[in-house]
């Protein structure tokens, strides 16, 4: 009965290491995305998000929701978000 719990145990260790590798993989290229976007945003004419999309290989959705959070976290400020095209 020890040697079952054991097993199970080492199971579960390793499972929360390929989740935490997992984790830190996707929180280092979202890293990496942002900071494209925000250099891209540098430029005097702030690129759509359509074109930042192209630009990051993402979809459209996905880089607003990015602005969105950059803005909301304060790494973005609010005045140089580009327009919304369907506004």
């Amino acid at each position: 009965m020890t040697s079952t719990y054991a097993l199970f145990a080492a199971g579960l260790f390793a499972l929360g290491g390929g989740a935490l590798v997992v984790y830190r993989t996707v929180r280092a290229t979202g890293e990496r995305t942002d900071r494209a976007i925000l250099e891209r945003l540098q430029h005097p004419a702030a690129p759509e998000p359509a074109a930042l999309a192209a630009d990051t290989g993402l979809r459209p959705a996905a880089v607003e929701l990015r602005l969105h959070r950059l803005t909301a976290s304060s790494r973005l400020p609010s005045s140089t978000t580009p327009p919304d095209p369907a506004h």
